[in-house]
């Protein structure tokens, strides 16, 4: 319905005085269905069913029926461009008007500064007092609008100070002042901590946007002490934690910008003595939090600022007295002092409910007085001393059951680790060669172990009030970290007094001793813990031959002994040894897996690899040409033959986890066929004899390793067989193609066309025998036949598919020394070829899927016939004709767009005189769009060069078949051909 017949029908359906309702029209609207509802109701107004109608009509209380509401879209079209489109108009000029007024009165009039200033101060103070006011009857709205108008204020006292220069600095700081100072003020009376953390903020805020870049640290400093003079105040009234916290943090972030960017020596006294002030004040806000805190058993000790303070106020201590000698010294005994003297205070006057408080604080004096050890004597003295003073503590804790000393031992361990590594760092190889730092390891490292079995000897009494876990669990740590103080100090002194393979030997053999001491920890203690750490010791050593050797394992050194091999058979040996014990004692025990699979690694990765060097060395074999290193293909023969030993030992002695030493094969025949194609693809060169003796065995191993696993059960069928079998399947396919160019290449009197075809109709033959066996379920596709044919067979159709879809864009099917023939030429042949195969392949498919894509398959099937049949014409053009096979040269020549008009035309005949008969109608909308490409190509294209005698003759083809078509192919109706006959609509 359009907007003026629905505007005509409101019009003729509103009574007006000029045309009353007459009873003829009225008689003319159907009565409504419910009788009774509309006798009961004779004032509806409301929607009413009619009969024989699903729309409902509206009495308008007069017997009249207004006509059904129209939708939503006619609405929206009535209210664009329909109604009052006046008064629409007006609104929109009149908004218009308005911003055009604004941005007049914007450009030229403006509000002095001063006065906008003073407005904004006086609206917040108002917003102020108003929020004072309602603070009793609207807390929820009171304290936000409070906020909000003092945040006014300070900003507006900032802009005008800074911005605006209206007035002074200093007046400005003390206008500041006055409001953070008030802003407390209020947030203590209203119990409000949020108020006091704006107050704070701002306070702190301060200085940082009032600095004139003078870097006066006392003022800045004095400021900062006021503000903490505050929260002190506050926090002896109010226990706010976070209000505590910020003020520290801000406090501490200040002086720390401060001295990174203006510290200069001239201010160590002032700079000394604020820090001093800092540390004190917020040492006396923990211990009001507590105070207030206590009482109340719920967290009293703020550990932010118990440990905190003293740790900022070190830090920062640290870049004061760093050029003095000893200063570091003085300054943590003068700390320890401090905390211990706060301790006896606290624990004295302040009463047993903030007895955990004097704990912290005595903890905290013991370890800054233990800290002036460091800086007042050498670090590996240290170290070594605090190693076995932390030792004894702990030793001593656990015997006295105090949690604290052994606590703290702990600690003073930690400590003397970190302090050890430091004095390491910075020494050069040859002082670590003159002193033995290896003395300081095994001193570390017995240290550690020490004090792992106190711990995993401790009973529950002992540990309290920890448990007994806690005990095992740190044990569980402290072993970890002995095994690696001994590696390290094994492995420093190796490197450091011997080179070359000497020392990859040497560093081999201590890392296999150290794992033999832990292995026999873990038989006299029952550890297990230490058959790991033995275990992750032997992997180490693996990973240190390979990362020594540089990865250049395959030199050949002339010698047996100077050489890789001894630490890497001594791995591979170790290793096999420790495989073979645990799967004698426990098949089945946990871990047997991983070390059998480290096992592998150290003769696959480490042991095979030299042998290889070594024996390429000794056998010198001259070959004429190499794809890989001599060494390369003997270590991938090597790997055939340990995988093959290992499946049989695995199948004499039912060791199913040995069988997967057999998995390198798949690898070795991986890596082997990926070389040999690499070598066929990129340089055209058949690869050299040891590499495809290589290939054979380790195709062979793998073979026979995938079967055997099949028979005995070892692998299930999967992802992981589905992959392996189809590498073992795809590398022969992949390489008949490059194989068969290489060696066509050499032949003489072939043209390079023949070159090409050839091979890939050598891949399509092997495809189609596969295909071939597929249907047969037989070797090599069995097991995994129908897989092969889902996955394998159908990249290799579609591969064949896209070759020839590629060749026919890009070749002219040139078929020299032969003249060219349609269809009997190289390319048109590999095309019928391809086809062949997917026809072949579609009819193996199953039936359901024949039944889901067969009309999709008949459609891409009767477009890529059409797609072939013009390239066709368009190569016959190009050899008979003498056209280059170019796509310019073709778009330019008008036999070319003459044949093509014709050939669409004639296409299209054949579709809808199809569809005529067999009435399909979407099959003729299709020959209709291709008939239409024709139709807007003739007046496009050819329309340009009318006077072409081509030209001409496409312009009468195609009109004459547009007649056939016209007559012979009408537009198809389901009433029959008859009909459509009748009716002559083409």
């Amino acid at each position: 319905m359009t907007t003026r017949s629905t505007s005509a029908w409101r019009a003729a359906s509103i009574p007006s005085p000029s045309m009353p309702w007459c009873a003829s029209c009225a008689a003319r609207i159907p009565a409504p269905v419910n009788s009774s509802f509309a006798e009961v109701f004779p004032s509806w107004k409301g929607p009413i069913m009619e009969q024989g109608n699903t729309q409902p009509t509206f009495n308008n209380g007069a017997g009249g029926v207004h006509p059904p509401p129209v939708d939503f879209n006619e609405r929206l079209r009535e209210w664009v461009f329909g109604g009052n489109v006046v008064a629409k108009l007006g609104l929109l000029i009149l908004f218009m008007g308005l911003c055009f007024l604004l941005k007049y009165l914007a450009g030229n009039y403006v509000v002095r500064i001063e006065y906008q200033a003073a407005g904004v101060a006086a609206g917040a103070l108002a917003l102020l007092a108003w929020g004072w006011r309602i603070r009793l009857a609207r807390p929820g709205i009171s304290l936000p609008v409070q906020g909000t108008a003092l945040s006014l204020l300070m900003l507006t006292t900032f802009a005008a100070s800074k911005n605006y220069h209206l007035i002074p600095d200093a007046t400005a700081i003390a206008l500041l002042a006055i409001f953070v100072g008030f802003t407390c003020l209020l947030a203590v009376l209203q119990d409000s901590v949020w108020l006091a953390v704006f107050g704070i903020i701002g306070g702190f805020a301060t200085p940082v946007l009032m600095s004139d870049g003078s870097g006066n640290h006392v003022a800045l400093f004095t400021w900062c002490a006021i503000l903490n003079a505050g929260i002190i105040v506050m926090a002896a009234l109010k226990s706010w934690r976070v209000l505590n916290v910020l003020g520290f943090l801000c406090t501490f972030v200040l002086a720390t910008s401060w001295g990174v960017l203006n510290y200069q020596p001239a201010h160590y006294l002032t700079s000394q003595g604020f820090l001093i002030l800092f540390l004190l004040m917020y040492i006396a806000v923990a211990m009001f939090y507590a105070r207030q805190q206590a009482p109340r058993l719920t967290h009293y000790v703020d550990g932010t600022l118990v440990f905190g303070a003293p740790l900022a106020a070190m830090g920062l201590q640290y870049g004061l007295v760093q050029d003095m000698p000893f200063g570091m010294a003085y300054s943590a005994l003068a700390l320890g002092v401090l905390y211990l003297c706060l301790a006896i205070f606290v624990m004295r006057r302040m009463g047993e409910h903030c007895r955990l408080l004097g704990e912290a604080f005595m903890a905290l004096g013991i370890v800054s007085a233990t800290l002036a050890i460091p800086y007042g004597v050498d670090d590996r003295w240290m170290s070594a001393a605090w190693a076995l003073e932390g030792a004894g503590v702990i030793w001593t804790g656990l015997r006295q059951r105090r949690t604290l000393a052994w606590c703290f031992g702990l600690l003073v361990q930690l400590a003397s680790w970190v302090s050890f590594l430091r004095a390491v760092s910075v020494m050069t190889e040859k002082t670590i060669a003159q002193s033995h730092m290896s003395i300081g390891f095994a001193i570390l490292a017995v240290a550690a172990l020490f004090t792992a079995l106190q711990f995993r000897t401790a009973d529950e009494q002992t540990l309290k009030p920890f448990s007994v876990e806690t005990g095992r669990n740190l044990a569980e740590l402290l072993l970890p970290i002995a095994a690696v103080w001994l590696l390290s100090g094994a492995w420093t002194e190796v490197t450091v007094q011997l080179d070359a393979y000497a020392e990859l030997n040497w560093l081999v053999a201590s890392t296999i001793a150290i794992a033999a001491l832990l292995y026999g920890i873990c038989l006299h203690w029952q550890w297990r813990t230490a058959g790991w750490l033995a275990q992750v010791a032997l992997v180490l050593a693996s990973a240190a031959f390979i990362l020594l050797t540089n990865l250049d394992w395959a030199r050949n050194t002339g010698s047996f002994v100077d050489s890789a091999i001894p630490a890497a058979l001594m791995l591979a040996i170790s290793l096999s040894v420790v495989c073979e014990r645990r799967h004698a004692a426990d098949p089945d025990a946990p871990g047997n897996g991983a070390m059998l699979a480290f096992s592998g690694v150290a003769w696959f990765v480490v042991a095979l690899p030299a042998l290889a060097a070594w024996g390429s060395g000794v056998a010198a074999v001259k070959i004429p040409f190499e794809t890989l290193p001599f060494s390369w293909s003997l270590y991938l023969m090597l790997v055939a033959a340990l995988a093959t030993v290992a499946l049989l030992v695995a199948q004499r002695r039912a060791w199913p986890q040995l069988a997967w030493l057999s998995v390198p094969a798949f690898g070795a025949q991986l890596f082997a066929g990926g070389a040999a194609l690499l070598w066929l693809y990129l340089f055209d060169e058949l690869p050299d004899a040891a590499l495809c003796a290589a290939g054979v065995m380790a195709w062979v191993a793998a073979g026979n390793a995938l079967a055997l696993w099949r028979r005995s059960g070892w692998i299930a069928q999967g992802t992981i067989s589905t992959m392996l079998h189809l590498q073992l399947v795809a590398m022969p396919l992949l390489m008949i193609w490059p194989a068969l160019r290489v060696y066509l290449s050499g032949m003489t009197g072939l043209g390079d066309e023949w070159r090409l075809y050839l091979p890939a109709w050598g891949t399509m033959a092997a495809t189609a025998w596969l295909l071939h066996r597929a249907a047969r379920d037989a070797w090599p596709l069995h097991p995994l036949t129908l897989w092969h044919r889902r996955i394998t067979l159908r990249m290799a159709v579609g591969w064949s598919l896209l070759v020839a879809v590629a060749w026919n864009f890009t070749s002219d099917g040139s078929m020299a020394p032969l003249p060219y023939v349609p269809v009997l030429n190289p390319l048109d042949l590999t095309t019928g070829f391809a086809a062949l195969l997917a026809i072949a392949y579609w009819r193996a498919a199953d039936p359901e899927v024949k039944a889901r894509w067969a009309r999709r398959m008949q459609l891409a099937g009767a477009a890529g016939a059409w797609l072939w049949l013009n390239l066709m014409l368009l190569r016959s053009v190009s050899h008979y004709l003498g056209v280059p096979y170019t796509l310019d040269d073709l778009l330019a020549s008008q036999v070319t767009q003459a044949t093509l008009s014709l050939a669409w035309s004639g296409t299209a005949l054949a579709l809808m005189r199809h569809a005529a008969v067999r009435i399909r109608p979407r099959q003729w909308g299709v020959g209709a769009v291709l008939l239409l490409a024709v139709v807007a190509k003739l007046f496009l294209v050819d329309l340009h060069s009318r006077t072409d005698f081509a030209t001409i003759m496409a312009f009468i083809g195609v009109g004459l078949l547009m007649v056939a078509i016209g007559y012979a192919a009408p537009l198809p109706r389901r009433g029959g051909m008859d009909n459509a006959t009748g009716n002559g609509a083409a």
